[in-house]
């Protein structure tokens, strides 16, 4: 559980790093100021407002650094210990391919290649050659995607309407038959 917690908190600082902050690399008029970085849990008791309840924003070397930090992590907690958890929940597999793409975005190329690598020499799947609507269609390359039950798919107004696939838009095997959403935070 730890694994998936902070690879899944790896996953979530990534998209909002790239939201709300800059790329590593691409700092313009030397800001570089990207999210707060909160990496313990917090409870507000109604005390003094101050920099505990709203904290400041951290760098961008600080969130992203972290972010290849949880990624790690998850993925060395992960391994050997994920069977039959894809593509539900995020696996050894689905850590590796995160950190290959955090890479992309810092330039670390001999990383970013050495990680996309391990993904497709690991993976129980090859690279699909069937019609290309196909990967959308059939999850044929899914590492990860976030999985909703027909009771959290609320209409087009939820969170799943946007981000997931429900029960009901998957086969036998697992994959997507058609989506329930635009599937943004798929992997």
């Amino acid at each position: 559980l730890l694994g998936e917690a902070l690879s899944l908190r790896g996953f979530i600082y990534f998209q909002l790093a790239r939201v709300y902050g800059r790329e590593p690399g691409h700092i313009i008029n030397n800001f570089d100021l990207c999210v707060p970085l909160i990496l313990d849990a917090f409870f507000y008791d109604g005390g003094e407002m101050d920099e505990t309840v709203y904290p400041k924003r951290a760098t961008v070397t600080e969130v992203w650094s972290q972010i290849e930090k949880d990624l790690n992590r998850g993925f060395e907690l992960l391994q050997g210990r994920d069977s039959g958890l894809m593509p539900k929940r995020i696996v050894a597999l689905g850590a590796k391919a995160l950190l290959s793409r955090v890479y992309l975005y810092e330039s670390k190329w001999q990383e970013c290649i050495d990680a996309a690598n391990y993904v497709t020499s690991n993976s129980s799947f090859g690279v699909y050659t069937g019609a290309y609507s196909d990967i959308f269609s059939k999850g044929a390359e899914n590492i990860f995607y976030i999985y909703f039950t027909e009771s959290e798919g609320l209409g087009s107004s939820s969170l799943q309407s946007t981000n997931g696939i429900t029960s009901k838009d998957v086969d036998s095997n697992g994959y997507a038959v058609h989506a329930g959403g635009v599937g943004d935070a798929d992997l």
